[in-house]
Parts: structure tokens; C-alpha cells; sequence
């Protein structure tokens, strides 16, 4: 009979309990996450790191993409519309030098073009790369 008592009375309370606790939403989560990256981002900017054939982004002491050239030797990059893409100007041991965009993010290549085809501020993503 003992146990039935403590049944009794115990399972009323942990049920009225349990009604107390408030979920946490997702949004109130993503939230929190969203605060965690623009304060890391704040103190850690994007910046980018030749390495060999090869642009890192890096966010302090992570990688968050490689942007890797078609050609071996990387003679200039830098960032382009606020840091969403990268341009990197790259050439062989001889011959014409290679201009190509990619997604900061990705590392993805979303555009090429040869240097000695950069004129008249065309494509504008590419101006100061050109031969």
C-alpha cells in the first residue's frame, strides 16, 4: 500500500511540474546562434592567405574556403563587393596571366577571364587585375 501512496501523490506533482518548464523555441536558438557568429565575425574579419596555387578565406584561425587558380603562380587577389567574392590573378611560368572570381564562402569559380582582355573598366570586377 506504500507505494501506491507515493504514486498517488508524486505523479499529480511531477505532471504539475512539468507543465512549468517553457520550450525553447527554434527561433529563440537560431537567434542565439546568429548573436554568436556576428560577435565572433566582429572580432575576427574575413581576410585572405596565399597558399602555393592557391587563396584561402580565413575567419582567424579557420578556413572558410580555398579559392584554387587554374594556374600555379598567384601574383595578386584581393576582396570584391564586400567581401562576398574574391578575384584572384594568376599566370604560368610564361605566358598570359588568368583573372577568375570566386564565391567567398564556397570557393566556387564563377567567372574567368584573361588579363589582357580586362579594358575599359570591363568587367568591373576584375579592374586592377588587367596586363
Amino acid at each position: 500500500m506504500k507505494v501506491e501512496s507515493v504514486l498517488f501523490f508524486t505523479l499529480p506533482f511531477a505532471l504539475l511540474l512539468s507543465q512549468c518548464a517553457e520550450p525553447v523555441s527554434s527561433a529563440d536558438t537560431a537567434a542565439e546562434k546568429g548573436m554568436k557568429k556576428a560577435t565572433h565575425d566582429a572580432y575576427a574579419p574575413l581576410t585572405l592567405r596565399q597558399e602555393g596555387s592557391s587563396v584561402k578565406v580565413v575567419n582567424g584561425a579557420k578556413t572558410v574556403s580555398t579559392c584554387t587558380s587554374k594556374l600555379p603562380n598567384v601574383e595578386k587577389f584581393k576582396f570584391v563587393k564586400n567581401k562576398s567574392q574574391v578575384v584572384v590573378k594568376s599566370r604560368g611560368n610564361h605566358g598570359p596571366a588568368v583573372v577568375e572570381l570566386f564565391d567567398s564562402l564556397s570557393g566556387v569559380r564563377r567567372a574567368r577571364v584573361m588579363a589582357y582582355e580586362i579594358s575599359n573598366g570591363q568587367p568591373d570586377w576584375a579592374v586592377g587585375m588587367a596586363d
